[in-house]
């Protein structure tokens, strides 16, 4: 017996949408990239990317606390990657700040350790291949207790400058570069940012064309903010609070297209991330659905549009996996998916890792001592 006419339309229509669905190429889901998670070496931690060797592809570089060392993984551009060639950098690294620190248009980078007064600059000689300069005290002695790392013209100059956090005494350290791969320390250094500063970041806040600090200060429940000069220095701004206890980390982006930098935080005690839009003098307000459930505890963060949208969304890492939320262009941002990893993420960045213009989700794993690299559905 045949099938009613409005089952054989039923059943034809569907057919057909499976088939324009098969054709557009589309998927709803993450997938890891052809040979994920990649050997990254002993528990890595902070990761950045760039193109490090000058061949158009993105790469990845991770800090490997337990070797002493950075791992650098060639990219392919197609999601695929060289396996690893690491670097001497300082005792059990944590953080790293990519920046281009002696004129010669490579990417370099910034090394800190949890328990170290100095920095170290690993030096891009190109091709893929780093050489380590000595170490630069960023704060004159006493107990080390690094928890913060950020590059970036504070001068104007053109030269990558450094800054980096000590939580134990409450202060941050400016070191300006001499565009050679010299670093010497600002006059104002060592900058009183709070009680216990937690990871700290530098974007421009109130469009003067300077860099400004913006310090989650996990003791005093605040977050502070700084306005840059332009020579080196900063002057503090009112703090602000996003109501919830002990703030982590800022992620700082527009998230809702009005041309002004906003922020995203993350705490160390809660799943709940707040998201403050800023007016672009340095004040901030909470956005109407902040806070919200980052349903996992949630270390650091990246924001870029990864559904097609034409809003950013977010990527927060923690909890043994990294969640995907959708951005409304509101300051709003509601779950997508979550992508597992093997044991703790303390650290996520999104950039186009197969040069299909959508970016992936690249974030280390430390006790399985990988890098997991999750390819964007295609749109």
């Amino acid at each position: 017996m045949g099938l009613p006419s409005s089952r054989v339309a039923s059943a034809l229509c569907g057919v057909m949408l499976l088939l324009s669905v098969a054709a557009c190429g589309r998927s709803e889901a993450f997938t890891p990239a052809p040979g994920s998670p990649f050997p990254a070496g002993a528990r890595p931690s902070s990761v950045v990317t760039s193109d490090f060797n000058a061949d158009g592809h993105l790469d990845i570089l991770v800090a490997c606390s337990g070797s002493d060392s950075v791992s650098l993984l060639l990219g392919d551009g197609r999601g695929g990657f060289a396996r690893r060639r690491s670097f001497p950098a300082l005792r059990a690294p944590h953080l790293l700040a990519v920046g281009e620190f002696n004129g010669d248009r490579m990417p370099d980078v910034a090394v800190s350790a949890h328990d170290a007064n100095d920095v170290v600059v690993l030096l891009n000689s190109g091709r893929g291949n780093f050489l380590r300069q000595p170490p630069i005290a960023a704060f004159p002695g006493g107990k080390p207790h690094n928890h913060g790392l950020a590059a970036g013209d504070l001068t104007g100059d053109g030269c990558a400058d450094i800054t980096v956090g000590h939580q134990e005494n409450g202060i941050i350290s400016v070191l300006l570069g001499d565009g050679l791969g010299g670093f010497r320390p600002a006059a104002d250094s060592l900058i009183a940012v709070g009680k216990a500063p937690y990871p700290h970041t530098l974007a421009d806040l109130d469009g003067d064309g300077r860099l400004d600090l913006i310090v989650p200060d996990v003791q005093g429940n605040r977050i502070r903010l700084f306005s840059g000069n332009g020579s080196g220095g900063f002057r503090a701004l009112p703090a602000v609070s996003t109501g919830i206890a002990r703030p982590y980390f800022a992620i700082t982006r527009d998230v809702n297209g009005d041309g002004k930098i906003d922020l995203i935080v993350t705490h160390d005690d809660t799943h709940r991330v707040a998201v403050l839009l800023g007016n672009g003098r340095g004040g901030f307000r909470g956005a109407p659905s902040s806070p919200f459930d980052g349903r996992s505890a949630s270390w650091k963060g990246d924001v870029a549009d990864l559904n097609g949208d034409g809003w950013p969304d977010l990527a927060l890492a923690g909890g043994g996996s990294v969640r995907i939320f959708d951005g409304d262009g509101r300051g709003g941002f509601r779950f997508r998916t979550s992508l597992r990893t093997r044991g703790e993420s303390w650290d996520v960045v999104l950039a186009d890792m197969n040069e299909d213009k959508r970016p992936d989700v690249v974030t280390p794993s430390s006790a399985a001592g990988v890098v997991h690299v999750f390819l964007t559905p295609r749109r």
